[in-house]
């Protein structure tokens, strides 16, 4: 079985290290999509259900609060 996940992460490096873990740790266990915005992810889970979202917790989800 694989599991389904995305990566919402602003920071490019930080969003490599994780795939690179994920891709070399899971041995095909794992599919991982990454986002780069809050709006991205939410627009890519409109699309597509995961089994899990790992969400950079400083990410701001809505268009009205980035404005903030």
């Amino acid at each position: 079985m694989t599991i389904k996940l995305l990566l919402v992460e602003d920071d490019q490096e930080i969003r490599e290290i994780i795939t690179d873990y994920f891709t070399e740790k899971s041995s095909g266990t794992f599919r991982l999509d990454s986002a780069r915005s809050g709006e991205e992810g939410r627009q890519k889970c409109l699309v597509q259900e995961y089994d899990l979202v790992l969400l950079d917790v400083s990410r701001r989800w809505t268009a009205k609060r980035e404005k903030d």
